[in-house]
């Protein structure tokens, strides 16, 4: 049983000045969040093969069992149940991305959690504009798929996706009959659904592989408490909601 706590510090209300240009608009307000990766959330670029796709348990109440505290015990468990791997931001396996979840300030007092190398330029005008970060992000999802995070892509998975490229080529191929512009769309999706085999190939060791506002403030080490401490492989296993948790 835990002691009482005395509060007894109130901070002081300091009225929003009109100068508030280093904080982003209040439309960018939204709840902090935990990757997860489920079985089938895989994808492919040319560049990087294929990569995971990860999804979000976002504290938003309401949500996924999320109460009003916006704990987020009860939505882990159902996302591991569902068979998701949470991805804890805490992890020391993460390396460079260890605390990945970070946020800014907006300007209604609430806050914008997002991936840690984020970036956004506010114009002079007010206007705001994300920068291209992507080529980090996907270098923290090759490190999700390479450092074992996650299990491999299944086959099942591989030939899904193949599935899908290969009805793209049909009404690509439809599409040329009529029109001869649209033949380099053929010829792209071939090459596409070619190097998809060749990666893989190259996954299962038979081929080569194929081939400013800055700083956000770290937002993990609240979200990587509620998971308890993960296992030594990383992975969440389903909790039991504590009395009066939602």
């Amino acid at each position: 049983m835990h002691a009482a706590v005395r509060l007894t510090k109130p901070e002081p209300f300091v009225p929003e000045t009109a100068d508030d240009s280093s904080k982003l608009p209040a439309k960018y307000a939204n709840y902090r969040f935990l990757f997860v990766h489920y079985p089938k959330g895989w994808g492919f670029n040319e560049a990087d093969g294929f990569m995971p796709e990860l999804s979000e348990i976002v504290a938003m109440p309401g949500a996924n069992g999320i109460g009003d505290d916006g704990k987020l015990s009860k939505a882990i468990g159902g996302s591991v149940q569902k068979g998701g791997v949470i991805i804890n931001p805490q992890d020391g396996r993460l390396g460079e991305w260890v605390n990945y979840v970070a946020s800014y300030p907006c300007r209604n007092g609430r806050k914008h959690y997002c991936f840690k190398s984020v970036e956004f330029d506010i114009l002079s005008d007010g206007d705001v504009k994300q920068r291209d970060t992507s080529k980090d992000y996907r270098r923290f999802l090759a490190h999700i798929r390479d450092g074992g995070f996650i299990a491999p892509m299944s086959e099942a998975v591989y030939n899904g996706l193949l599935e899908v490229e290969g009805r793209g080529l049909e009404r690509c191929i439809k599409a040329a009959s009529n029109n001869p512009h649209r033949a380099p769309q053929v010829e792209a999706k071939q090459k596409r659904i070619e190097a998809m085999r060749a990666a893989w190939l190259a996954m299962n060791g038979e081929a080569t592989p194929v081939g400013s506002m800055s700083g956000a403030k770290d937002e993990s080490a609240a979200l990587a408490a509620e998971l308890g401490g993960a296992p030594a492989d990383g992975k969440v296993r389903p909790t039991k909601p504590t009395k009066g948790e939602a």
